[in-house]
C-alpha cells in the first residue's frame, strides 16, 4: 500500500484525462494489496485518493486505520473536521471498536480534544467509555472543554467503582502498613496485578478473541498468578486455556507461533513441577509426566529439568536413612542432567561420595540455588534439599554463612507458598542451630504459628475478634499461616 501511494503522489500530467486513468490504476492496484494498518498520511491529497479507493471500494476498516494512525498532524486533523458530516459520524462510531482492537497509548488519542464538538457528544460517549484511566488522565490534562472533562471525569469514576468491585470492596493502598515480601515481589501488589490482568484479558477486550495477543496476555496473567503463590490456580487456568483453544480450532495455529509455544512451555515446565511436590511429594516424577501427557498432550517435559524430581526421590530417601549409598544413585541420575545441561556445576562428583565436599563446591552449588530460585523454583528448592542431605550426612562442613543463606532460601520458598515441605520441624532440628539467630528465630516463629492454629476455629476468631494481630510487623509468620490456610496449602 505504501508503495502505491508513493506512487500516486508522483503522477503528473496537464492532461485531465491521463491523470484520472493513471488514478483508476493505482486505486485498482491499492484494493488488490494487503491490509497496511500501520500505513500513515501527511496530506489532505493523499486522504482523498485512499477515500476513493478504499472507503469507496469496500475497504472502509483499512480506511478507518491509516485515517486513525494519521491523526496526530494538524491537516489530516482539519481534513477530518471538514469532511461530510456522515462521514465524521461513521468514523467517530467506527472509533471505539478500533480503540479496543488496537489498544493504542494516551498520546495517540490526543486527536478527540482537538475535534470534540458538541453535536459529537453522544459519538464521544461510546468512545470515553472504551477507553483507561490513564488515557482519561491524559486527555483531561490536555482539555479545557467543560462537556469534554466532564465525560471524562464520569468515565474516570465509573472505572474506578469498577475496580473495586473487582478488588471485593477492598481499597489497595499502595501505602500500606503491611508488607508481604516473597520470592516473586510483595504479595498483595501481585495479586492486585493478577487481578487487573484478568480483567484486561476480558474477551470484550478483544476484537479477536482468540487470536495471539490475547493468548499471550493470558499467559502472562497465568504466570503472575503462579508469582503469587496459587500454582493450582494457575495450573488450572492454563488449561482451561489450553481446552478452550483446542475446541476452537486455534490452538494448532496458536502453538505454531514460536514465541507463544516459548512462552507457555516455559510456563508448564516451572508451575507443573511444582504443583507435583505440593501434592505428592512422593511421586512428583511420575505425576509431572502424567499431567503432561494427560492434560497438554502437545508438550513435553524438558528431560533435565523433570529429571530433578527424580533426584528428590533419592534425596527423601537419604533424608530417611542412615546409610550414605542413597549418593550413588543420586550419581547415576544426575547424568541425564549432565548429558543435558553440560555448562551447569554438577551436583555430586564420584569422588566426593567418599572424601566429602569441597567447600567451593557447596558455593558453587548454593549459587546454583540462587540462580534458579526465580525461573525454575522446583529446582532451587531440590538442589537446596541436596544440600541439606549432604550437610545430614556429614558429606560437608559448612560455615554459618552458609548455612544462613540456605535457611534465608527456604524462608523465601515459605512466603512464597506456605506450605510444610518448606518449612518443617525436621529442617529446623537440622540446620537452625548451624545458622544465624535471625533466621533461626524467623522459622521458629513460623513453627510456633503453625503450632497455635493447627485449629482453624481459633484462627477464624482471631482474625475476626482480633484483626490487629494480622497487620503488626512484628508478627509476619501469623499472616503466613493464615495465607497458607486461606490459599489451601497449608492444613
Amino acid at each position: 500500500m505504501k508503495e502505491v501511494l508513493e506512487n500516486y503522489t508522483q503522477i503528473q500530467s496537464d492532461d485531465l484525462f491521463t491523470l484520472w486513468k493513471k488514478e483508476l490504476m493505482l486505486r485498482g492496484q491499492i484494493r488488490e494489496r494487503h491490509s497496511d494498518l500501520i500505513l500513515r498520511v501527511n496530506t489532505t491529497d493523499e486522504l482523498h485518493f485512499l477515500l476513493r479507493s478504499l472507503y469507496f471500494g469496500d475497504r472502509k476498516s483499512d480506511f478507518w486505520h491509516i485515517l486513525f494512525n494519521s491523526l496526530d498532524v494538524m491537516p489530516v486533523i482539519t481534513w477530518l473536521l471538514n469532511s461530510p458530516r456522515w462521514l465524521i459520524n461513521e468514523f467517530l462510531t467506527y472509533l471505539p471498536w478500533l480503540i479496543i482492537d488496537t489498544h493504542p497509548e494516551p498520546s495517540q488519542l490526543q486527536f478527540l480534544v482537538n475535534i470534540y464538538q458538541k453535536d459529537f457528544h453522544q459519538a464521544f460517549t461510546s468512545i470515553v467509555n472504551v477507553i483507561d484511566p490513564e488515557t482519561c488522565d491524559y486527555l483531561l490534562s490536555r482539555s479545557a472543554n467543560p462537556e469534554l472533562r466532564s465525560l471524562l471525569k464520569e468515565r474516570k469514576s465509573d472505572l474506578i467503582t469498577r475496580k473495586k468491585d473487582l478488588f471485593y470492596g477492598l481499597s489497595i493502598d499502595t501505602k500500606k502498613t503491611v508488607s508481604y515480601a516473597t520470592l516473586y515481589g510483595d504479595k498483595i501488589e501481585l495479586l492486585s496485578s493478577a487481578i487487573e490482568s484478568l480483567h484486561k484479558g476480558n474477551i470484550s477486550n478483544f476484537g479477536a478473541p482468540y487470536g495471539v495477543e490475547r493468548f499471550s496476555l493470558l499467559l502472562e496473567t497465568c504466570d503472575i498468578i503462579f508469582q503469587c503463590g496459587l500454582v493450582e490456580d494457575c495450573l488450572a487456568m492454563l488449561f482451561d486455556l489450553y481446552e478452550d483453544y483446542q475446541q476452537k480450532n486455534r490452538l494448532v495455529a496458536i502453538i505454531e507461533d514460536e514465541k507463544i509455544y516459548k512462552q507457555l512451555s516455559k510456563l508448564l515446565r516451572k508451575v507443573i513441577p511444582i504443583y507435583a511436590l505440593l501434592l505428592n511429594p512422593l511421586n512428583t516424577y511420575t505425576l509431572t509426566i502424567d499431567i503432561y501427557n494427560k492434560y497438554f498432550p502437545r508438550f513435553s517435559p524438558e528431560p533435565a529439568s523433570v529429571q530433578y524430581l527424580n533426584i528428590y526421590a533419592s534425596i527423601i530417601t537419604g533424608l530417611n536413612t542412615s546409610t550414605k549409598n542413597i549418593f550413588y544413585e543420586i550419581l547415576y541420575k544426575t547424568e541425564t542432567i549432565d548429558k543435558y545441561r553440560p555448562d551447569e556445576i554438577p551436583l555430586l562428583y564420584q569422588e566426593e561420595i567418599a572424601n566429602g565436599v569441597s567447600a567451593d563446591h557447596l558455593l558453587n552449588l548454593q549459587n546454583l540455588v540462587e540462580q534458579k530460585l526465580f525461573s525454575l523454583p522446583h529446582e532451587a528448592f531440590i538442589c537446596m534439599e541436596y544440600i541439606r542431605l549432604i550437610i545430614a550426612k556429614r558429606l560437608a562442613q559448612p560455615e554459618k554463612m552458609y548455612i544462613s543463606e540456605l535457611l534465608r532460601q527456604y524462608l523465601y520458598m515459605w512466603k512464597w507458598i506456605p506450605n510444610q515441605l518448606f518449612i518443617h520441624q525436621h529442617l529446623f532440628e537440622q540446620l537452625a542451630p548451624l545458622g544465624c539467630e535471625q533466621y533461626r528465630n524467623e522459622i521458629n516463629q513460623v513453627l510456633t504459628s503453625v503450632q497455635n492454629y493447627n485449629d482453624d476455629d481459633k484462627l477464624h476468631k482471631e482474625l475476626i475478634n482480633r484483626p490487629e494481630l494480622f497487620k503488626k510487623r512484628d508478627t509476619n509468620a501469623r499472616l503466613e499461616v493464615l495465607t497458607g490456610k486461606l490459599m489451601g496449602v497449608l492444613s
